[in-house]
């Protein structure tokens, strides 16, 4: 798949219908837009630094889940302490 602009026979096109100075001012103006919106593309660098930084995201969510699960687990024990407790006294 061809991406780019090919400005020689836009400015060919377009003398048809326009001065040769209105086509050239008119081929300039596509080829612009075409830079601007090839400079907007994501490159392979810009992959993987998102991909890097999906990865370190998962890592937090993960070391996240780890400690709320040790903190219900030490709370859950505290918790069964004081049933134990309350029963004795009551």
């Amino acid at each position: 798949m061809d991406t780019t602009l090919d400005t020689l026979k836009l400015f060919d096109d377009l003398k048809g219908s326009f001065t040769e100075e209105q086509a050239h001012k008119l081929s300039d103006a596509f080829k612009q837009v075409e830079r601007s919106r090839l400079d907007s593309l994501a490159t392979k660098a810009d992959i993987q630094a998102v991909k890097t930084d999906i990865q370190a995201v998962k890592t937090d969510i993960a070391e996240t889940k780890a400690e709320i699960i040790k903190w219900l687990a030490a709370m859950l024990v505290a918790q069964a302490g004081v049933i134990v407790a309350l029963n004795k006294l009551l």
